[in-house]
């Protein structure tokens, strides 16, 4: 083997070690990536209802304002209908 070979052998082990590692300290086990794209899946659906349901929030607020603003609007105008 040459010392290129062996040096490259040594950095590719070096670096796997070091990724796996990191990946641990930040709560990914590399040794099971299907349960962390299972976990990545579960964020995206929950991503997907917060989006939905901060869409529906927006929607009902302006429909209530809009009707609040009819409302005052009717009632300001009623007595001016006799």
């Amino acid at each position: 083997m040459h010392t290129h070979e062996i040096l490259e052998e040594i950095a590719t082990a070096a670096a796997r070690k070091a990724v796996k590692e990191t990946l641990l300290t930040i709560g990914i086990n590399a040794d099971d990536p299907i349960a962390f794209q299972q976990r990545m899946d579960f964020l995206r659906t929950l991503e997907g209802i917060g989006d939905s349901a901060r869409r529906t929030v927006v929607k009902t607020t302006i429909g209530v304002a809009v009707t609040a603003l009819l409302g005052l609007i009717g009632y300001a105008l009623f007595p001016h209908l006799k």
